[in-house]
């Protein structure tokens, strides 16, 4: 796609983690490591084939469910403060950066967030902004946020892109997302919209030029 294929854009919608908030996966890993999870290969997949990460995405699931399945995959029988800590070991920061290109793209395009999460992670990262920044939320930067354990869709579905275009009667041609994960990308050029993946290790104010134009 060239440059001249964006000029029509007016809707930046962004995911937040790796994009706009610093995670480390690898730090999770680990924290369930010190609970005893030799292989975290063969405990995520556990964990994913009863679907408990894509329900408690979606919200369906409170937390004290979500905490006693992984539970039951745990080789010993760890507390809800440390599944709770390794589960949020992964969220790191909300750099400056992050909110100086909202704060500069929002002259220019209309911005969205489009991300998945869950209420523990919810609850953890808006503790960081608070104490990072004093902001109570994200919702000062957007002319709206959608979150996927509050809509009840999690991405890559196309009924999570599809609930933002007709609540913010956005045209998916003039709407760019950017996501770090393809298959989420994917999702959104399914429903229209110019999905823009975030290639590991590029910086997100990467995608904008000195005038902060999206050039992708």
């Amino acid at each position: 796609m060239d440059m001249g294929e964006f000029d029509g854009i007016k809707n930046i919608v962004f995911d937040l983690g790796v994009v706009l908030f610093d995670l480390d996966y690898k730090l999770t890993i680990e924290a369930f490591k010190e609970l005893g999870v030799d292989k975290h290969e063969e405990f995520f997949s556990e964990a994913d084939q009863i679907m408990i990460f894509d329900k408690f995405e979606r919200g369906e699931i409170p937390v004290q469910e979500f905490l006693e399945s992984l539970r039951n995959l745990l080789p010993g029988k760890a507390n809800d403060a440390s599944i709770i800590r390794a589960w949020n070991a992964m969220l790191l920061s909300f750099p400056q950066s992050s909110i100086d290109l909202l704060n500069a793209l929002r002259p220019h395009y209309k911005l969205y967030l489009l991300s998945n999460t869950n209420d523990l992670h919810f609850e953890c990262f808006h503790t960081i902004l608070k104490a990072q920044h004093g902001l109570k939320g994200l919702k000062e930067f957007f002319s709206a946020v959608y979150y996927s354990n509050k809509e009840g869709f999690r991405k890559p579905e196309a009924e999570f892109y599809n609930k933002l275009i007709e609540q913010e009667a956005l045209n998916p041609e003039e709407t760019v997302f950017i996501d770090d994960m393809l298959k989420n990308v994917l999702g959104a050029r399914e429903v229209g919209i110019h999905g823009i993946l975030l290639e590991n290790g590029r910086s997100i104010t990467a995608l904008f030029d000195q005038a902060y134009k999206f050039r992708g």
